[in-house]
């Protein structure tokens, strides 16, 4: 029985990592190729934006409450004053838990603030003494993260040898390697109170925590200045009220002529909350498809990081799936008990659908054969039945979008330069453990598991277990850093191992090209951020550099 169950479970191990490969390799490889089949097969010529449709009603904020700032604020006043005194306890509840997310970012700050006085302090009034590194402590996190605190010895001026440890810890790799001589200030009555004399060791953290609180309160401001505003504009007047186009679509038609001379006129079938660079009388470059010229298409290339995004995790994936799979009957039993539980599932289904709508939708599926299928949102129908936007509409919805692309290109560019910083860190940490660390076989001899849960789901993340020997002899037990839903390896699998001359324990499984997935994604990421993040800026100066004025 004990067998049985092992080995179903390990067959749906396997099974589960080429469902996932599959997943990924079909959406990536879909959208690349359906995009790249275009781009090379189809003829690219001159069109233009003819006009702009519109599915959607327009809000009109002047049919808001007209209530003045100053009665709403009484009101909101009064009415909490009113909820304190009717249930004391859960205002006063409430009340705490304000104060006590208030408190949070002060706490942070504070420690800062003592941190960086201590480390001023020591050295304006500390002893000075050269120190060296005689070891680096390594501890794991729940998150199985390693850090590292280096351990120095230094002699006081009384002649006095001290063993201290520095109290900041850092990730990945030690400060300082083994045998570094550096200087420390110490308190000459606690010897073992000291500081590093090295600024941005011990200040880059503190700095970090003396701004939680400013950054905070900048939020909070900026939040309270936008909720202003957005409450202001609602209460304007209906004369010189604004209006809000959060709730239309947007379908662009385009123009273009055949190679025959004649002129061809196609809506979108991809709508839009936002107009983009869809103005009517800008020159655009489309795509026909050469068996049949009456098809059209836009190029997107954005549709092409998106795939390889996919992609990339997909093929390793598939990688990691063929490298551990391990052939039993079960690897037959489960897929096939897998497909009868689809196959009845589908059956059921068609069972349920009336005789009638049946031979209708056989019907529509041989017209829509006969006439070449076509990749359309379900949008595009609604589009033709769309109300076309006059100039003034368009100049309209204009001013109001320039400001929203400028602040997503904005948050894009910053969310573009974090991951290109992300992808440089674990780029150059990579670079640093292949230069100088040292290789071995090691041997995969068990699993670590562990159980997490969040609202997106819960599950278990498995991370390998290798033990190998280091160049001294010693036998070193590691747990690899990579983790996944699915075992990535089986017991008794030889895998490569990198490891520290100084530190065998913070080795890595070696994985040759997929040791670069990491770095080379968060970089794949951060590019299509700075792509967006340009697209939007120029949409913005398109808007409101007066360009758009020759366009239309």
């Amino acid at each position: 029985m004990f067998d049985f169950v092992f080995d179903a479970f390990t067959a749906w191990n396997s099974i589960g990592l080429f469902i996932m490969a599959f997943v990924f390799i079909l959406i990536g490889g879909g959208l690349t190729a359906y995009e790249l089949v275009w781009l090379i097969s189809g003829k690219r010529i001159q069109g233009r934006i003819k006009e702009l449709r519109v599915v959607g009603k327009e809000d009109n904020q002047d049919e808001l409450s007209e209530q003045p700032k100053e009665s709403k604020a009484k009101e909101d006043e009064a009415s909490l004053i009113e909820g304190l005194k009717k249930e004391p306890v859960s205002g006063g509840v409430s009340l705490l838990f304000v104060l006590l997310f208030m408190s949070i970012p002060i706490i942070f700050t504070g420690f800062g603030v003592y941190t960086g006085y201590k480390y001023v302090h020591l050295t304006q009034n500390g002893e000075y003494a050269q120190a060296k590194v005689v070891r680096n402590e390594s501890s794991r996190d729940s998150n199985g993260g390693t850090s590292y605190k280096a351990v120095l010895s230094f002699r006081d001026y009384n002649g006095v040898m001290h063993e201290v440890r520095d109290g900041l810890s850092y990730g990945s790799s030690p400060s300082y390697e083994v045998g570094t001589s550096i200087g420390v200030y110490y308190d000459a009555n606690k010897p073992k109170t000291f500081v590093i004399d090295d600024f941005w060791h011990n200040m880059a953290l503190s700095l970090g925590f003396m701004l939680v609180f400013p950054l905070f309160y900048l939020i909070l401001r900026v939040a309270s200045f936008f909720q202003n505003k957005q409450k202001s504009s609602s209460q304007q007047n209906k004369s010189g009220a604004k209006k809000s186009f959060t709730n239309e679509t947007y379908y662009a038609v385009y123009e273009y002529k055949m190679p025959n001379g004649d002129r061809r006129e196609q809506v979108s079938d991809l709508g839009s909350s936002q107009m983009g660079k869809n103005i009517p009388g800008r020159r655009v470059s489309v795509l026909i498809s050469p068996r049949n010229p009456e098809k059209m298409k836009r190029p997107h290339f954005a549709l092409l990081f998106f795939g390889l995004v996919f992609l990339a995790p997909g093929l390793f994936i598939l990688n990691q799936a063929i490298q551990t799979v391990e052939f039993s009957y079960m690897m037959i039993v489960l897929p096939l008990a897998l497909f009868a539980f689809i196959g009845v599932k589908i059956s059921m289904f068609i069972a349920r659908i009336p005789k009638k709508e049946w031979n209708e939708g056989i019907a529509a599926f041989k017209e829509a054969k006969k006439d070449g299928f076509r990749v359309s949102s379900s949008g595009g129908g609604s589009s033709k039945n769309a109300r076309v936007l006059s100039m003034a509409d368009v100049r309209e919805r204009m001013r109001a979008m320039v400001k929203n692309y400028s602040i997503g290109g904005y948050i894009c560019l910053l969310l573009a330069l974090g991951l290109a910083g992300g992808a440089y860190y674990l780029g150059a940490d990579m670079v640093g453990k292949i230069r100088s660390g040292m290789p071995a076989q090691g041997e995969v001899v068990d699993f670590e598991s562990r159980y997490s849960s969040s609202s997106e789901g819960s599950g278990y993340t498995y991370y390998s277990v290798v033990e190998f020997t280091d160049g001294a002899g010693r036998l070193v037990k590691f747990r690899d850093r990579v983790g996944s839903s699915h075992r990535l390896n089986k017991r008794g699998d030889v895998v490569d191992v990198l490891y520290a001359l100084n530190n065998p324990v913070d080795a890595m499984i070696d994985r040759g090209i997929w040791n670069w997935a990491m770095s080379a994604g968060l970089a794949l990421a951060a590019l299509l951020l700075m792509f967006a993040a340009m697209d939007n800026f120029r949409t913005a100066r398109l808007y409101g550099g007066g360009g758009h004025r020759t366009n239309i």
